[in-house]
């Protein structure tokens, strides 16, 4: 028996992406309406342990990043503690694939700035969640899915048009 990991599921939506299946807006739509029950599940269910990784994990984001892959590791973690501290698997396996499919994406573009994730974006979020306030946690979430959103198809535009001026 094969053994199964979340990364077989972030494999095949990232082999459904590559294969323009998915669509980034259909990606962040997603994003929109998983992440913010994950935080509100995360704000009630917040463990000593998973509420001290958060802190630390939140301090991470502001320091410099030597390069888009560390960037991208200390920004994803956020997410990942959160899925894991929310109590369900299957929601946790899905924000997995999401930040798999995500981190994926960006890398392909390779944004020359980091301007599409600013430190900070997840601090209101991980101020709720350790203030066990779950509606406050999922509006916090649902603005940073949005707002993250927004610049993914930024990203994306500009990506395409530098595609389509190269000749590519």
């Amino acid at each position: 028996m094969t053994d199964l990991t979340f990364e077989h599921l972030s494999s095949a939506f990232i082999d459904l992406f590559l294969a323009e299946k998915i669509s980034i807006p259909e990606l962040v739509h997603v994003r929109v309406l998983v992440e913010p029950e994950i935080a509100r599940l995360a704000a009630l269910h917040i463990g000593a342990e998973s509420a001290e990784l958060l802190r630390e994990a939140l301090e991470a984001e502001e320091l410099p990043s030597a390069s888009l892959v560390e960037d991208l590791n200390r920004k994803t973690l956020v997410h990942y503690i959160l899925a894991e501290g929310c109590g369900n698997r299957f929601l946790e396996a899905l924000e997995r694939s999401l930040m798999a499919l995500t981190r994926r994406v960006v890398q392909a573009v390779g944004p020359e700035h980091w301007w599409m994730h600013p430190a900070g974006m997840h601090r209101p979020i991980v101020h709720a969640v350790l203030a066990r306030n779950p509606d406050a946690a999922a509006e916090a979430m649902r603005k940073h899915a949005v707002e993250f959103g927004q610049n993914l198809g930024k990203m994306e535009k500009a990506f395409r048009e530098k595609k389509a001026s190269s000749g590519l």
